[in-house]
């Protein structure tokens, strides 16, 4: 009889992986085909919408997809500016894994970016070497950026409120 239940017990340790990785597969499917499906609808609404006013649909995300992918030079336009909002985007989903809320992210990136413009000026003016002064720009993007996030932090640690989110057990 031992002989007889070793397949079975086999057999249900092979469902249960194949049970579970249908489990995996399933939430995976579920985290395409939500913004998928978000997506088709919005794309469906503002076609109708596109149609009420006399335009073409088809012809509209042609012109949106020439845009941003069709030639080289857009292609990079849309990757020079997509990197800091992936990258202000990744600077508030890694506290977020571990349970912490970080806010003021996309501040920090728009007072960065003001405050690389406004030291480049004398710079350029001042005739300093391309290098030197990209290096100086983003000393000053980081330091404005950290220095925001920082008076962010404090007053939500003044005010005790990571005591009081963090729940025990």
């Amino acid at each position: 009889m031992a002989d007889i239940a070793e397949p079975l017990r086999a057999a249900t340790i092979a469902s249960n992986q194949w049970s579970d990785f249908s489990i995996r597969v399933r939430r995976g499917a579920e985290y395409v085909a939500i913004p998928l499906f978000a997506l088709a609808v919005s794309a469906l609404l503002f076609s109708l919408f596109l149609l009420a006013l006399g335009k073409s649909p088809p012809e509209f995300y042609q012109l949106v997809f020439r845009g941003g992918f069709g030639t080289a030079f857009s292609l990079q336009n849309t990757f020079q500016r997509s990197a800091p909002l992936i990258l202000t985007a990744l600077a508030v989903a890694v506290p977020a894994r571990i349970g912490l809320v970080m806010i003021g992210g996309e501040g920090a990136l728009v007072l960065g970016g003001f405050a690389s413009a406004a030291i480049a000026i004398p710079l350029v003016l001042g005739k300093l070497p391309p290098l030197p002064t990209l290096c100086v720009m983003a000393a000053a993007g980081m330091l404005v950026g950290a220095v925001w996030v920082g008076i962010v932090g404090y007053l939500r640690h003044a005010r005790g409120s990571m005591r009081r989110s963090r729940r025990c057990c």
